[in-house]
């Protein structure tokens, strides 16, 4: 989950002069925490954050420097510092729903149990927090948007696993809704709708997804399986080819492809042996190499059959079976 940088400067930096808030006990603290808060990118900012840490490590700043940390850990996807920092964060305030939230979306892929149990705590703090005095009534709506939507996501994933996957449409719906520029939950939406046999609105979040991060895993592989579905066999064929470019390892998207030449009719043989090659004991794929090649055979076979039995490919072709 990401916050706008004016939400991060006004979480971290506006509460500095309020009574209320955290307190610097210098100009040099204070100057340090705004150089983690107006870091350039995610990178930067950790390193602002570690040497605040280090030089103020009792600072009333602690706790949203951690925070600002974690932010950019989850940016570069490293789940591991995610829930290092996570749980530092939670050792000083255990009802921190942003950073439960964020563990929960961490843990989601090999933690099901700690994610589930992550997610609920948020969900139960988001709805016990009061408005802080310093917060506006747009950016207390925006802050609790952002956080529910993260939490819906996990359990969107959650659900997904589960094979309850109209459930988990309703919860990314609910995390789209807030960030519609959020690839992965786009991508995630359209599986969820996929695999809950609705590909005409699966197509639609695969394209937003692969439109906002054409690289990312799964993007074009899963627009091309549900264009696949939908009959729209050119469409497939072209995103799926792009999928095995991307991703040669992964057999889904070479599995499809195949299957979307065979409805155009449109046999391509290297791709047929570069595919038998890569997969020498799938039988799925297997089988469509096989019939993608008997494919031909009958097509060769029906057009030299019109041709007549005096015509000289109808002669050459019996020549070969009798060779």
């Amino acid at each position: 989950m990401r916050r706008n940088k004016l939400a991060a400067v006004f979480l971290g930096c506006a509460w500095a002069a309020s009574a209320a808030g955290p307190q610097a006990s210098s100009r040099q603290e204070l100057d340090a925490f705004g150089a983690a808060v107006e870091a350039p990118d995610s990178l930067a900012r950790i390193r602002a954050c570690e040497a605040f840490l280090a030089r103020y490590p009792h600072s009333e700043f602690l706790e949203k420097a951690l925070e600002l940390e974690i932010d950019a850990f989850h940016d570069r996807g490293d789940r591991a510092a995610v829930e290092r920092i996570g749980a530092r964060i939670l050792a000083l305030d255990k009802k921190n729903a942003r950073v439960l939230a964020e563990m929960a979306e961490a843990e989601v892929a090999q933690e099901k149990t700690a994610a589930a149990r992550d997610a609920a705590e948020a969900m139960a703090a988001l709805d016990q927090l009061r408005r802080p005095e310093e917060m506006n009534r747009a950016e207390w709506i925006a802050y609790k948007r952002d956080v529910a939507a993260s939490i819906h996501a996990t359990r969107g994933l959650l659900a997904i696993g589960d094979g309850r996957y109209a459930e988990a449409a309703a919860e990314l719906r609910q995390s789209v809704a807030v960030h519609p520029d959020k690839a992965e939950w786009q991508r995630d939406l359209g599986l969820a709708l996929l695999e809950a046999k609705q590909p005409q609105e699966a197509v639609v979040a695969f394209e937003s997804a692969h439109a906002l991060r054409p690289q990312m895993p799964g993007a074009a592989l899963f627009l091309g399986i549900a264009e696949l579905r939908l009959g729209r066999f050119e469409d497939a064929a072209r995103d799926l080819n792009a999928a095995v470019e991307r991703e040669p390892a992964q057999r889904e998207a070479w599995l499809n492809l195949l299957r979307a030449r065979r409805a155009l009719g449109s046999f391509e043989e290297e791709l047929a042996q570069r595919a038998a090659r890569r997969f020498p004991n799938d039988p799925d794929i297997q089988f469509e190499v096989a019939e993608a090649a008997l494919d031909q055979i009958r097509e060769i076979a029906r057009r030299v059959n019109e041709l007549g039995p005096e015509s000289a490919d109808f002669r050459a072709l019996v020549a070969r079976k009798r060779g």
